[in-house]
This record gives structure tokens, C-alpha cells and sequence, in this order.
């Protein structure tokens, strides 16, 4: 009896960490898209200041 509790409790820890252990790594997959998600916005809007750039030097010249 108290060997089979103890099987089910030691189960139940392993499914509380298996959990925990899906919750971080899904907390980790979002944080990773949303950084490169960002960087790609960060890189998109530079290739835009550049071009920017360079269409407002060439209308200058």
C-alpha cells in the first residue's frame, strides 16, 4: 500500500515537472520569436532609413 502510494506520488512530481518543464520551454520558444521578430523589424526599418537615405542624398544632389 504505502509503496504503491509512493509510486503514485513520485508520478505525479514527474508530471508536475514534466509540466512546469513544457511551460518554460513554450516560454522560451515565444521569447525567441518575439527577439527575432523584433530584430527583423529593427533590420527592415534600417534597410528602410538607408534606402531613405540615400533616395533623399540623391534628390539633393
Amino acid at each position: 500500500m504505502g509503496q504503491q502510494f509512493s509510486g503514485k506520488y513520485r508520478i505525479s512530481i514527474d508530471d508536475i515537472a514534466d509540466h512546469r518543464r513544457s511551460v518554460v520551454v513554450r516560454a522560451w520558444h515565444k521569447l525567441l520569436q518575439w527577439g527575432l521578430q523584433a530584430l527583423e523589424e529593427h533590420n527592415e526599418l534600417r534597410r528602410w532609413e538607408e534606402q531613405e537615405g540615400d533616395w533623399s542624398v540623391s534628390r539633393y544632389r
